[in-house]
């Protein structure tokens, strides 16, 4: 019985956790557009979905922060 509640439980989060999945980026897009981070490390992107954190971003040689005011606004 326990193990069948447990199982339940972590379905319903995982359930949960994965229609939230556009929010949960959104927060992460507008965390990095609210503050301002120093990453040693530097990616080339084309898309704003190949986001990864703990790295500095270029989007098509815009740099990061004016590609985030552009979405954002």
């Amino acid at each position: 019985m326990n193990l069948l509640l447990m199982t339940l439980f972590m379905f319903y989060k995982l359930l949960n956790t994965y229609k939230k999945r556009y929010y949960y980026y959104n927060r992460f897009l507008l965390e990095r557009y609210l503050h301002n981070y120093n990453f040693n490390r530097i990616k080339n992107i084309v898309d704003v979905t190949n986001f990864y954190r703990d790295r500095k971003h270029f989007i098509n040689f815009k740099k990061e922060k004016d590609y985030l005011n552009e979405y954002f606004k």
